[in-house]
């Protein structure tokens, strides 16, 4: 089964749960987070008290020749759909087959939460990961980010 990842196709690893946190927003911040999927199924991705609209989708062979790190918008990818009139703040959103789903996430209470796919299957074998929101040690315990020193990929320079 394929896990989540995040990072560019180069970068991203498969992640287990047990695996050290890599993904650790700023209190108070508004991110762009990109969702790789690489699978033939569709996924419900759900992101546990965070709430984000959706930018758009990409196929990832067109995504992945222009993502540098920045938003790919501006350097001439085309979107696979346009938002519609009736786009509103969401908690989980549709990973499409062989897509890149990009979410604008304010990130606004600190703590420790999880995001996973919504296919109970799925989740029960890992395709979850946490995330902490705040400060390592403060608003998550620290020993959740110990581990390999290379363990989280490296995002590219902008």
């Amino acid at each position: 089964m394929a896990l989540l990842g995040y990072g560019c196709k180069e970068t991203a690893k498969s992640s287990m749960w047990s695996d050290p946190i890599c993904m650790n927003p700023k209190n108070g911040t508004t991110e762009i987070v990109h969702l790789w999927n690489w699978t033939e199924d569709a996924h419900p991705i759900h992101l546990h008290l965070i709430s984000f609209l959706i930018l758009g989708r990409y196929e990832i062979s067109e995504f992945d020749k222009y993502y540098d790190g920045n938003n790919p918008t501006t350097t001439g990818v085309q979107k696979l759909t346009e938002l519609l009139p009736y786009e509103y703040l969401k908690d989980t959103a549709t990973a499409y087959p062989k897509t890149v789903t990009q979410l604008l996430v304010t990130f606004d209470r600190p703590g420790l939460y999880v995001l996973h796919c919504h296919i109970l299957s799925h989740e029960d074998n890992e395709m979850m990961l946490p995330f902490c929101v705040g400060k390592p040690g403060v608003d998550c315990p620290i020993d959740l980010f110990s581990g390999e020193q290379n363990a989280c990929p490296k995002q590219a320079k902008k």
